[in-house]
């Protein structure tokens, strides 16, 4: 019994981790080598590293992407959600009410924060305006997630890193460096 039940919750996770990936437009993940993924531990990178990316053999559209965990106060609770930055006029998320994010300082959101669009999200001592609603966007066992773009992500871990590069294709050959990875 012990076993169907880790079986089905490290299934939930890579069923997460998927619909997370596809969400973005991606079919392949390049991480830090040495990490155990995007969400698990991601390591700091060049921001350069998705444009040497972009031009590989094999990739079609590689952008990079700042992963990070944060607590914001919702309705005077502290909640923890999970925040992707993205390029705003590349792979990112689709809402399903409201639009995608155009400038800084607006965000999607997943749904089951119990945020609508036109509200207001603060974290980091930043104030963010949530344009659009996501569904099903989340990780480590229904985290909801929040799309924002990536100048914004950038100003909240205060340099010009990123996490992850979110890829259409597959380099032929990994770059020293990486971990190239794809949905499971």
């Amino acid at each position: 019994a012990m076993a169907l039940l880790v079986t089905g919750i490290r299934e939930g996770f890579r069923t997460e981790a998927d619909r997370t990936l596809a969400g973005i437009g991606g079919d392949h993940w390049a991480v830090a080598s040495g990490t155990s993924g995007p969400f698990t531990g991601p390591a700091p990178m060049p921001a350069s590293t998705a444009e040497h990316l972009a031009g590989a053999p094999g990739v079609r559209r590689a952008s990079p992407i700042v992963i990070l965990s944060q607590n914001v106060r919702i309705q005077g609770d502290f909640r923890g959600v999970h925040v992707i930055g993205h390029r705003l006029d590349d792979l990112g998320e689709p809402p399903i009410e409201g639009r995608r994010s155009a400038a800084a300082g607006e965000a999607v959101v997943d749904e089951k924060l119990g945020l609508r669009v036109g509200q207001s999200l603060h974290f980091a001592g930043h104030g963010l305006e949530i344009v659009g609603l996501v569904a099903d966007r989340t990780y480590y066992g229904g985290t909801p997630t929040v799309y924002i773009s990536w100048e914004d992500a950038q100003a909240f871990k205060g340099a010009p890193l990123i996490t992850a590069v979110v890829m259409e294709g597959r380099p032929r050959t990994t770059p020293d460096g990486l971990k190239i990875m794809s949905q499971s």
